[in-house]
């Protein structure tokens, strides 16, 4: 059920959403009558919201009326209208291009559709026509190509954190933070990353960057022979040399060609050379 207040109920959103970047609200103050909207700036047009919803809500004689809900919701024509009274409702009309008007002590929301274009098409290939699915493509708008996942996934736990990226560029970017906690999980699994504070820290710690620099100089790319630093640096550092291959080994697996077979062969020269 939703909040009688105006603030508790976009608050309320916004924090469903974790202050995504491209949830819009605001509260207009109309001769001491206040009415809110929300909508998000990804799903909706700005023109409709413009033409369709703020003519109306800032027309002068809105404050003589009593019901100043019924209102609104008997003149605003021309577009797709609903009613909710659940918040995941809500979130789920905002997310399809919706916009959400509200008034004090109604426990109501008021949603009129101002879709934004997002029915974006790809020429069928030619050479992969057996690819079955939807064929949408991102551009080089931002908010587009937020909406357009949007469209797919109609999910609060969906969210977008904003960043700029490029010291003369600024390109403005977006992190969905869901997909890459689930990124980070699964690096931590792979111990590629340490995720330390319940969660809240997430880094690649020394020990597991120096294993992978090995693994990828020595191992997998061949840069630096095995036999050269098996023989300059196992007789001395032979702990640390042990400690190294018993973290690199389950972290990449135990290829014999690439790890154990020349690791044996290394240690029986060196077994025979100490003993004879």
């Amino acid at each position: 059920m939703l909040d009688n207040k105006i603030e508790k109920i976009i608050d309320t959103v916004t924090k469903m959403n974790n202050s995504s970047s491209d949830i819009t609200s605001r509260i207009l103050n109309i001769k001491n009558k206040k009415i809110g909207y929300i909508f998000l700036d990804s799903t909706a047009s700005d023109d409709k919201i413009g033409n369709i919803i703020l003519e109306n809500i800032k027309k002068n004689e809105i404050h003589f009326y009593t019901n100043i809900y019924n209102y609104l919701k008997n003149n605003i024509k021309g577009a797709k209208t609903k009613e909710v009274t659940t918040y995941d409702d809500l979130f789920y009309h905002l997310a399809s291009g919706f916009i959400c008007i509200l008034v004090n002590n109604t426990r109501k929301a008021f949603l009129v559709e101002t879709k934004a274009n997002l029915d974006r098409s790809i020429t069928d290939s030619t050479t992969e026509s057996i690819i079955r699915g939807a064929k949408d493509s991102f551009n080089e708008n931002f908010n587009a190509n937020i909406g357009l996942i949007r469209k797919r996934l109609k999910d609060k736990n969906f969210i977008v954190s904003e960043l700029k990226v490029g010291k003369r560029s600024l390109t403005k970017v977006g992190i969905s933070c869901d997909m890459f906690n689930d990124a980070m999980a699964y690096w931590d699994r792979q111990e590629v990353v340490n995720i330390s504070y319940e969660g809240k820290v997430c880094e690649i710690g020394d020990q597991i960057l120096s294993s992978y620099l090995f693994y990828k100089l020595v191992v997998e790319d061949k840069q630096i022979p095995l036999n050269i630093i098996f023989e300059l640096f196992f007789p001395t550092y032979r702990k640390c040399f042990v400690d190294m291959f018993n973290s690199i080994l389950p972290a990449y697996g135990y290829q014999d060609d690439l790890i154990i077979q020349p690791l044996e062969k290394l240690w029986n020269e060196h077994y025979k050379i100490i003993h004879n």
